[in-house]
């Protein structure tokens, strides 16, 4: 759905720069070239990795964008001031990786230094994610200790935040540091 919805954006912003006929063909093709770089950047952010690698294989041939008629080169010019034409690289997926990025949920209770220390780092560090404070809510920490098999009594004294990774829960983690390398795991 991400994937539909950033692309019927980037083809309204191609077709508004198509249409603009105060720009110059230079310009124009100037401008669709920048779009059509922000697109892809975008789209490695929203496909999973084999998804790209076959995105970048096929937007080429889906989504040319037309040289102008003024900007081809032709052979009257010196040899140096000539372009040359580009041409398609098959660069290995282990070169080029889009960002993974995981939903970071962090359920802290009250009196939890481990907690405090790893939520004023995600701040730090302008990330993302969603803190849920078990002591407000008691169904989530009913939830968490039946998924972790812990007790009620286990669950209201816990010293290290439960945090959830891309939907995987991790539990024991007391440390910025270990919490970043779990991230990077997968």
């Amino acid at each position: 759905m991400e994937f539909q919805s950033t692309v019927a954006r980037f083809l309204v912003k191609k077709r508004a720069v198509e249409r603009d006929d105060s720009l110059s063909p230079k310009a124009k093709y100037q401008l669709l070239r920048r779009v059509s770089s922000l697109e892809t950047s975008v789209m490695a952010d929203v496909l999973e990795s084999y998804r790209w690698q076959e995105y970048m294989r096929v937007k080429p041939q889906i989504q040319p964008i037309p040289i102008p008629l003024d900007l081809r080169t032709n052979d009257s010019l010196p040899k140096r001031a000539r372009k040359k034409e580009s041409e398609v690289l098959d660069i290995p997926s282990s070169k080029v990786r889009p960002k993974k990025k995981k939903q970071i949920t962090i359920y802290t209770s009250k009196g939890c230094d481990a907690c405090d220390s790893i939520i004023g780092q995600l701040n730090t560090g302008n990330f993302i994610f969603i803190n849920v404070s078990l002591d407000e809510t008691p169904e989530v920490k009913e939830q968490l200790g039946q998924i972790l098999s812990r007790s009620t009594q286990e669950m209201n004294s816990l010293s290290s935040p439960i945090i959830s990774l891309g939907g995987r829960l991790y539990t024991g983690i007391t440390t910025f540091d270990r919490m970043m390398e779990e991230m990077e795991k997968d």
